[in-house]
């Protein structure tokens, strides 16, 4: 070795192999692996523990050194723990080049993204493979959350989740860390991006799942009081990493012990070994003699008639497997979740027999490459018959929700629920099932993460109360409808204690006290604010403090929380349930005449003081109840409905508690207004939202049709918003509070009806100017009110649309948001969609100088220097748009 590492010159006849870590642990480990066959040199901060002829050290702040060594590095193990490990990357480029080494270089799993330049530097360097590494399961002290919950669950506690179960986890141990290692050094692997972890679990709830393979009779237990942590699925580190190294990534588990085998290893509990004999001297041996059975034909013939019935067994098994698990999903789709438990069971009993020689077929396949398609049709029919009992078993508890869930049995649900989705999620990079799919949607995660705070809304901590806004959006205002009715919900240990319904009236006629009430209530309604109309602000969170507040001084109750729907509620149950016959009024109604029947009913017979609107609610919601108790599949039915029902904003959810309520305005269940607070210098933030009140006192939006058409112009900071409206009713017109949210410090230029630009004033918003008696408005021009809120401009006016008339908005203001330079590559607009309303069709134009290009998952069409963008507004939009110069 040179005199750059020692004082004294040693030859070393054994290769040489670069180890870049300060881990003490690793080094102990890599030093007992390759300190017999290669010599090795350590480079970290402060000299390793081991000390001979053939261990070398060079400290971290000489790395500088490295290219100028005179030996050959036949093989490197570079690992990345901290950022300054990244310092002088380029001086072990310089000498792997030169020397063909052959290198492994780890970065950690969990904070990949800090790393991504090193995995990019070594990219193209031959014979460096890169990988990531897991969390290294070295002993039961560990302080981690990972092993804090295995050192209960094999000490048979209660394993305790404190709001994270989905956070990913990255397993590996000690001994598996090394096999993998030495598969990259010295096995013939191809250019690949490796993961040095198990590829299951992958979360902290399958990593319980798995664990309850080995204790069954674990008891889960959550702590719903801790914020969901943020973070990001392996999925997506997986795109992201695929995106910047153009790199396929492998798995090495195939070579791996696995993760049972790591935690029974941990434990002290000594795993089935197979017998290994040690290698002994040859020798002549003289053996007895032994009488061989005679292989006469008819021994022939019985062990092939063995053979041919242990494969039939195994056919016939497996295809009555096959077929009731066909059946159960088919009974999944009917939502016949009885027939589905019944025929799950049924298919995982009968494919018990045969899955040992499936799941070994399974394991065979996956090293053949032509019998790809193969492996991915055997390993579906496995993994989801492995789902089924877990299936059953959650349907099951489903169905007792009748005698209310108690605290346990709610968290198993929940976790059996997670691991559902992700296993299911998990199938699905497999093979594109359509009832996984169709089950698995988008909204679904949201849901899953809602459920991780039910227990505090269910009241197993304390009795709650909630107040219940039931508004009608035929008659559509900011936060969803007119509020008609109210009702009282007071839930403990998940079970309904009380819960009516009441006029919204009845409650109006006790409020002793002036609140002033926006300006457009005021000059349009009535100069009082009520309960009915306290939902006019654009951000439900406001909104649903103001109803409390104004519910709270009509009844004297203190709701712990607010939740409102609109019809879109009652039409959902209705198509789930099938028609509800109201004996009361002799009349069936269903999802399609509902609406009709509950409106003309309610107005033909009202008068102040009618018990009609209440009568006749409370009359729906007992008879949907009675058959909900009767059909308990029903509730499984409207659980799977209610993601995408938040998702539109057809119910809205408001909480006391700050740590629950960030929690739903994060998942957009709460009708919040987002603000405007990111601070990516390279990225254009646009808003969009148009928002009506009907101050027209009747039904008329369900006879209303709209669309939406925006423009952005970069090259000139200007936008242009327009709304169209068609009044198809032959009786009503609509008159509506009309407003837009647009970006901060934008300026109205004009407004345009019907492609017209009309004169305009400030709106007139004092009281007494509109209510003295010699107050006339001029018609001939348009009030418009501009305003400062939620970190946003916001324009408002008042528009009439006729009966059978067509009449168009539009709004033309300068933008300060809107320029694109080199500094700026891309264009984000967010859209807002108004609770309440059904899809909208939109279209969006984005403008930009020629010398740019365009690109965007969502664009439907190019043109010079324009793209266009059409979509069904029923969510929340984000539109990225990504511009490169030409």
């Amino acid at each position: 070795m040179p005199n750059l590492l020692l004082e004294e010159s040693y030859e070393s006849k054994k290769p040489l192999i670069l180890i870049h870590t300060n881990n003490k642990r690793l080094q102990d480990l890599f030093y007992k692996e390759f300190s017999k066959k290669l010599s090795i040199l350590f480079v970290s901060d402060s000299p390793p523990d081991h000390e001979d002829t053939s261990t070398y050290h060079i400290k971290s702040s000489d790395v500088n050194l490295i290219p100028h060594l005179d030996e050959e590095i036949a093989y490197a193990i570079l690992i990345f723990e901290d950022l300054k490990d990244k310092d002088g990357i380029e001086h072990f480029i310089t000498k792997f080049k030169s020397d063909n080494t052959k290198a492994a270089v780890l970065i950690p799993a969990s904070a990949y993204l800090n790393f991504i330049d090193v995995l990019l530097s070594f990219r193209n360097i031959p014979h460096v493979i890169p990988a990531l590494y897991g969390q290294v399961l070295e002993n039961m002290t560990s302080d981690n959350e990972l092993m804090k919950i295995i050192r209960k669950a094999l000490l048979k506690e209660k394993i305790e989740i404190k709001g994270n179960d989905l956070l990913p986890v990255f397993p590996i141990s000690e001994r598996d860390l090394l096999v993998g290692i030495k598969q990259l050094l010295f096995a013939n692997k191809s250019k690949a991006l490796y993961y040095l972890f198990y590829k299951q679990p992958e979360t902290i709830l399958s990593a319980v799942h798995t664990l309850a393979q080995i204790e069954p009779e674990l008891e889960f237990t959550m702590d719903h009081e801790h914020p969901a942590e943020r973070f990001e699925e392996r999925s997506v580190m997986n795109q992201n990493l695929t995106d910047k190294l153009q790199l396929r990534i492998s798995y090495l588990d195939r070579h791996l012990k696995g993760f049972i085998y790591s935690i029974e290893h941990l434990a002290g509990i000594e795993p089935q070994k197979p017998k290994i004999y040690a290698k002994t001297e040859k020798r002549r041996l003289t053996l007895p003699k032994l009488n061989f059975l005679k292989f006469t034909p008819s021994v022939s013939l019985a062990l092939f008639s063995s053979l041919m019935l242990f494969l039939l067994i195994n056919i016939v098994f497996g295809i009555v497997g096959i077929l009731f698990l066909r059946g159960s999903i088919q009974a999944f789709e009917k939502n016949d979740f009885h027939a589905a438990k019944e025929k799950g069971i049924i298919a995982k009993n009968a494919l018990s027999v045969p899955m040992p020689v499936l799941s070994i077929t399974e394991s065979a396949m996956s090293y053949i490459p032509f019998m790809n398609n193969a492996y991915k049709t055997l390993h579906l029919v496995t993994s989801t018959a492995d789902l089924t009992l877990v299936s059953a078993g959650l349907i099951d508890k489903l169905d007792e929700t009748d005698e209310g869930i108690t605290r346990e049995d709610f968290d198993k649900i929940l976790l059996d629920a997670k691991y559902l989705f992700h296993a299911g999620s998990r199938i699905l990079l497999i093979e594109n099932n359509r009832t996984i799919s169709s089950l698995l949607k988008p909204e679904t995660t949201k849901t899953l993460s809602l459920m991780t705070i039910m227990p505090a809304l269910m009241g197993y901590d304390a009795k709650k109360e909630y107040l219940l806004l039931f508004m009608n959006n035929a008659e559509l205002r900011p936060t969803g409808g007119f509020i008609g009715s109210v009702g009282r919900l007071v839930v403990e240990n998940g079970k309904v204690l009380e819960f009516t319904i009441q006029d919204v009236y009845d409650h109006d006629g006790q409020l002793t006290r002036h609140i002033e009430p926006h300006y457009i209530i005021r000059r349009n309604l009535q100069p009082h604010l009520y309960l009915r109309d306290s939902n006019f602000d654009l951000d439900f969170q406001r909104s649903a403090s103001l109803s409390a507040m104004i519910y709270n001084l009509e009844s004297k109750n203190t709701p712990d929380g607010v939740v409102a729907v609109d019809f879109n509620l009652v039409k959902k149950i209705l198509e789930i349930t099938g028609p509800i016959k109201l004996s009361a009024y002799d009349k069936t109604i269903d999802s399609e005449n509902s609406l009709d029947f509950l409106q003309n009913t309610i107005e033909e017979n009202f008068f102040p003081g009618s018990t009609q609107k209440k009568d006749i609610l409370n009359d729906l919601f007992k008879n949907i109840t009675i058959k909900l108790e009767q059909n308990p599949e029903y509730l499984v039915s409207i659980g799977l409905a209610l993601p995408q029902l938040l998702e539109e904003k057809h119910i809205l959810l408001a909480y006391q508690k700050p740590h629950i309520q960030s929690l739903l305005s994060a998942l957009n269940f709460g009708g919040h207004i987002p603000m405007t607070n990111k601070d990516d210098e390279n990225t254009i933030y646009d808003i969009l939202g148009f928002n009506e009140a009907n101050i027209g006192v009747n039904k008329v939006n369900k006879d209303l049709s709209k669309s939406i058409f925006y423009e952005a112009d970069l090259t000139s900071r200007l936008s242009k918003a327009k709304i169209s409206f068609r009044n198809s009713s032959k009786t009503d017109d609509y008159k509506t509070y009309l407003r837009l949210i647009a970006p901060k410090n934008s300026v109205l230029l004009n407004l345009k009806i019907n492609g017209k630009v009309v004169e305009t004033i400030d709106a007139i918003i004092d009281p007494r100017i509109y209510e003295a008696p010699n107050f006339s408005p001029d018609k001939s021009v348009y009030e418009v009110d501009s305003t400062n809120d939620y970190d946003k401009k916001i324009f408002g006016t008042v528009v009439e649309v006729r009966r059978g008339e067509i009449k168009s908005v539009e709004f033309e203001y300068t933008n300060p948001l809107l320029f694109l330079n080199d500094g700026k590559n891309e264009y984000d607009l967010y859209v807002i969609k108004q609770p309440g309303t059904d899809k909208t069709q939109s279209l969006f134009s984005v403008l930009f100088p020629d010398d740019f290009i365009a690109k965007g998952d969502s664009i439907n069409s190019f043109g010079n220097g324009n793209i266009k963008i059409e979509n069904e507004l029923k969510t929340d939009l984000d539109y990225k748009v990504f511009f490169t110069k030409e």
